[in-house]
């Protein structure tokens, strides 16, 4: 990673700066000592195909998705779905209201929701709150 730090960090965007997967490439990138990250992160911008190539074995980024959205009511996964809608970075509830198309206390009702049910810590300022939501471009 020291040789291409700039490829290290468009894997990391790409893969959301969440845990998993992080994991996932991490694990991509120790056992394919033929790839280099810049082919690593090819493979990961396609959009389309990234859910799918963020897995390993049984670390699998999309079954950690399905596993989480199954718990929620709904409404709910309405919304964890929409928000994939929003520009990266924090956001407020006022655009997800606008997105959703719901009264904005309905929708910080549903984002607390999702918190409760999917984040992975409490909330804290400035801290992106697509990533306490292991949100990122599904």
């Amino acid at each position: 990673m020291d040789a291409e730090p700039r490829a290290a960090d468009v894997v990391t965007d790409l893969c959301g700066h969440l845990p998993l997967a992080l994991r996932v490439a991490a694990n991509w990138a120790a056992t394919r000592t033929n790839w280099s990250l810049d082919r690593l992160a090819g493979r990961l911008a396609d959009e389309d195909r990234r859910l799918d190539a963020l897995s390993a074995g049984d670390l699998k980024v999309n079954s950690a998705f399905a596993l989480s959205c199954s718990r929620l009511a709904p409404e709910a996964a309405r919304m964890f779905r929409l928000l994939s809608l929003l520009p990266a970075g924090d956001f407020s509830a006022a655009p997800a209201a606008v997105l959703a198309d719901l009264p904005l206390p309905d929708t910080e009702d549903l984002l607390e929701e999702l918190l409760a049910v999917l984040g992975d810590q409490p909330p804290a300022a400035g801290h992106d709150l697509r990533a306490r939501l292991h949100l990122r471009d599904p």
